[in-house]
């Protein structure tokens, strides 16, 4: 399969700010070059099937140049896009597409999201495809995911980043689709409401703390009545 990171992929410079430390540079460029060996360059092209998406995944659990780099990837975008100008193209697509594909839960297993992309990844072709049903369950269950959330916060960010409008082209229209119109339930993890339920933890709290106010007026009602 022909793939870009970043139609033909940049060691990353030595030169980073503080928010970013040599190490982080050094390693994220260890694994963008051992990526660019094993064959992903050429013309950028989508993920096609299955096999293609666990192939990528699998160089963050069994290639040790890409298995250190995954703490630096589930970092905020904000690191990764401090490198050098040169780099951070690179970098922040190689994140969106881990954080998309291949992230995980604080298990270690890939997120119910990450899990349901890969498994359909020939059918997220286009827009209509965040209206699936099937979909909005898997989105309601992975916002619930601290973790998970949390990686999908970071890849909201990256896609609304001008210096890196050209990496959404990485990924299906429907996978963005996805990510833009569901991105406010996991900010405010309103995860129930992505379903339609709406019985999300604010409205849970809420409903209890009625309840009890019902309890506490009937109980001093009923000692009012007895006196």
């Amino acid at each position: 399969m022909k793939f870009s990171i970043l139609g033909g992929l940049i060691l990353i410079a030595s030169r980073v700010l503080a928010e970013c430390s040599d190490d982080d540079a050094g390693t994220l460029g260890k694994c963008l070059t051992t990526l660019s060996s094993s064959g992903f360059g050429g013309t950028a092209e989508l993920f096609s099937k299955k096999e293609e998406v666990e192939a990528f995944c699998k160089n963050f659990t069994d290639v040790d140049d890409c298995k250190n780099a995954v703490p630096i990837l589930t970092k905020s975008a904000e690191c990764v896009a401090k490198l050098p100008a040169d780099s951070q193209g690179s970098a922040l697509k190689l994140q969106l597409l881990y954080l998309s594909f291949c992230g995980t839960d604080g298990d270690n297993k890939q997120c119910p999201l990450a899990k349901f992309i890969t498994e359909n990844v020939s059918k997220i072709t286009d827009e209509k495809a965040a209206e699936s049903e099937d979909l909005k369950k898997v989105l309601a269950e992975d916002c619930k995911n601290e973790k998970c959330n949390a990686n999908m916060q970071i890849a909201g960010g990256i896609m609304s980043q001008d210096s890196i409008k050209d990496a959404i082209a990485i990924l299906a229209k429907g996978l963005n689709a996805v990510v833009q119109k569901y991105k406010e339930n996991y900010e405010k993890k309103t995860c129930d409401a992505i379903t339609g339920n709406g019985s999300d933890d604010k409205d849970d709290a809420v409903t209890l703390k009625r309840i009890t106010f019902s309890l506490i007026g009937m109980i001093l009602l009923s000692s009012l009545i007895l006196l």
